[in-house]
């Protein structure tokens, strides 16, 4: 079996997403996702046209999911070099570069289609976007009814 890391952070909501049909999968990842962004402002073409196709439940490899990975990786490296440059790991630089890198991460995962272990993946990245996890489990139980 595959290791699920939301498991790590809710062994609860695996256990709810669990045996969740594809629509109530998606309205999740789509809740996860609008939570997450909402933590960090970014203006990005490639961003926008990846809410554009989680919107139209255009899923799997594409141009679009292509384009939103090649942001998750320019931001990661925006938050690596933060890193590196000796800053501490829980300045305001760094939590909110490697925030933000999490948020758009959790986009790519829901693009991967509407299935468990995408959804899964895109509500642990979103996970990451903050230290009050308490809103996000209400938003995801409320999206999988």
């Amino acid at each position: 079996m595959k290791f699920i890391r939301l498991s790590t952070i809710s062994p609860e909501l695996v256990s709810l997403l669990s045996g969740k049909s594809a629509s109530q999968l998606q309205r999740v990842a789509a809740a996860a996702v609008d939570w997450a962004l909402k933590a960090g402002e970014i203006d990005d073409p490639r961003l926008a046209a990846g809410l554009e196709a989680l919107a139209a439940q255009d899923f799997g490899d594409s141009v679009v999911r292509s384009g939103v990975l090649e942001l998750v990786e320019e931001l990661d490296t925006a938050a690596w070099d933060i890193q590196d440059s000796k800053i501490s790991a829980d300045s305001p630089a760094y939590v909110n570069a490697f925030r933000r890198a999490r948020a758009v991460n959790s986009l790519w995962e829901a693009l991967a289609g509407a299935h468990l272990e995408a959804t899964m993946d895109c509500v642990y990245e979103a996970f990451a976007t903050s230290d009050s996890t308490t809103i996000l489990t209400e938003k995801v139980i409320a999206a999988a009814q």
